[in-house]
């Protein structure tokens, strides 16, 4: 199990086939990971956030791709990514 305590960050991306990619490298190498995905907004000057515009033009290609492995698998996993 991966906690926030025993992780480390293997990989933060836009693009989703590379995640993606990543994660079938690392599933075939019995290496555990975690995928944390976020969408980071830009703050507003004048107050109006998510609550007034919603998602209205929000594009689902900035979503940010964070990938976490455990502390012990990092080298090899990051041996695996370089192979990309």
């Amino acid at each position: 199990m991966i906690t926030i305590f025993n992780r480390k960050e293997l990989l933060m991306s836009y693009d989703l086939r590379q995640v993606n990619n990543l994660r079938e490298i690392l599933r075939a190498n019995r290496i555990d990971y975690q995928v944390k995905a976020s969408y980071p907004r830009p703050a507003s000057a004048i107050g109006a956030g998510r609550a007034r515009t919603a998602s209205f033009g929000s594009a689902r290609s900035l979503e940010r791709y964070t990938v976490y492995v455990r502390k012990e698998d990092y080298d090899g996993a990051l041996y695996l990514l370089r192979q990309l």
